[in-house]
């Protein structure tokens, strides 16, 4: 016995309830009506309904009340994205007021890529009436903008842990498109 009793009831359940009745010889004439059925496979949809058949009753038995932390918000965010092998250091590293190495470069590019957005959005709204000169400058402008951006992106890339955090590059045909769709 553990100290928890939601776990030794589940595996209490789970022992119990993979047991199946002993079959009849077959001489039996009535061994046709007493042979255990056999149960429909497990899909992942039967799986869900057992285990939530399995947390109502653990809720109506009150297995779930008192728990530690009861009432108070979960923070899901915490480590997500981080490997397991490497939560315990990032832990440690937090605890003495230093983040993970991709942070400070998650926190410049965006910087960087709000105040493109702010740049774009506010040469978009004029470039139908801009010079033909001022618009060549635009372009270029946003050359500068798509070279940073992406130096940023692939520092980034290189640092994060896994591939759910990585940014795609800026491409600067697709971007071009966007500050000249004002026309």
């Amino acid at each position: 016995m553990s100290d928890n009793p939601f776990l030794d009831r589940f595996r209490e359940q789970s022992r119990t309830s993979g047991k199946i009745k002993p079959q009849v010889p077959a001489s039996d004439p009535n061994a046709d009506s007493e042979k255990p059925k056999k149960s429909p496979s497990l899909t992942a949809q039967r799986a869900g309904s057992i285990a939530e058949q399995r947390i109502q009753a653990a809720m109506e038995d009150g297995m779930f009340d008192n728990l530690p932390g009861e009432g108070q918000p979960i923070d899901l965010n915490d480590d997500m994205y981080i490997p397991a092998e490497l939560r315990m250091a990032f832990r440690v590293m937090k605890g003495s007021q230093q983040g993970a190495p991709w942070v400070a470069l998650q926190h410049d590019y965006n910087n960087h890529i709000n105040r493109y957005q702010i740049w774009l959005r506010n040469n978009r709204e004029t470039w139908a009436i801009t010079s033909f000169n001022q618009q060549a400058r635009l372009r270029q402008e946003l050359q500068v903008w798509v070279r940073d951006l992406n130096t940023i992106i692939h520092q980034l890339n290189a640092m994060v842990p896994n591939d759910s955090l990585r940014v795609g590059l800026v491409v600067y045909e697709r971007e071009l498109r966007a500050l000249e769709s004002a026309l």
